[in-house]
């Protein structure tokens, strides 16, 4: 193979395998609970009740394979603010979280806001440091709860009217599976990239074509 032609094809590789990691300059929005302002409900008895022994999980399903870049949820603080935040988003097996080793998909830790008080609703936004990639049509289940000990936070029904599975842990698995009107809550990512069919014919021909030069050498 002449070499301008070893060149070009090594070109199409490469730049195939960078087309097909590439992801959108912004994440979009993956799955949103999130209703019309304030984004949640309000009133009393309208939030799940988030503590060390007692914790809700939401069940939701993406419509396409999507990396997770962030969880933006409305937290309603009790008595006392908690030292920090976690959102889990876990697996699932027979349309049930999966509490296994190894079934956590994501742990993504942040501070409270610095304009929360104490008995009021502030929007928390964290940021994944992993990017965990999601499958389409595929349960998992996300929690919202106080990453610092034995503090109370409320996590806010949706105001879309929107339901779905939600699994209650008490102490320890199994969860109790039951429908239910779903905290209000919104999945930000990345769509996994998916080659032209163009794109993987000239990645496979040059594919094809570098090895043979290879073999030759």
């Amino acid at each position: 193979m002449p070499i301008r032609a070893f060149r070009f094809w090594v070109l199409v590789v490469v730049l195939t395998l960078a087309t097909a990691r590439s992801s959108s300059a912004d994440p979009i929005v993956l799955y949103s609970t999130i209703g019309p302002a304030p984004g949640y409900a309000t009133g009393a008895g309208n939030a799940f009740t988030q503590t060390d022994q007692n914790t809700s999980f939401m069940g939701f399903q993406l419509s396409s394979d999507a990396y997770l870049t962030s969880v933006t949820s409305p937290i309603l603080f009790g008595a006392t603010l908690p030292s920090a935040l976690a959102f889990v988003i876990v697996s699932s097996t027979g349309g049930a979280p999966d509490f296994s080793l190894g079934s956590t998909i994501d742990t993504i830790f942040t501070s409270v806001p610095a304009d929360a008080s104490p008995g009021a609703v502030s929007v928390v936004t964290a940021t994944s440091a992993t990017r965990p990639l999601l499958a389409a049509d595929t349960i998992y289940f996300l929690a919202a709860m106080s990453a610092g000990g034995f503090d109370v936070v409320g996590w806010p029904f949706n105001n879309a009217g929107l339901s779905g599975p939600i699994a209650s842990l008490v102490l320890a698995p199994p969860a109790v599976l039951r429908t239910g009107t779903l905290a209000a809550f919104e999945l930000r990512g990345d769509l996994a990239p998916i080659p032209e069919p163009g794109a993987m014919c000239l990645f496979a021909s040059g594919s094809a074509l570098l090895l043979r030069r290879l073999r030759r050498q």
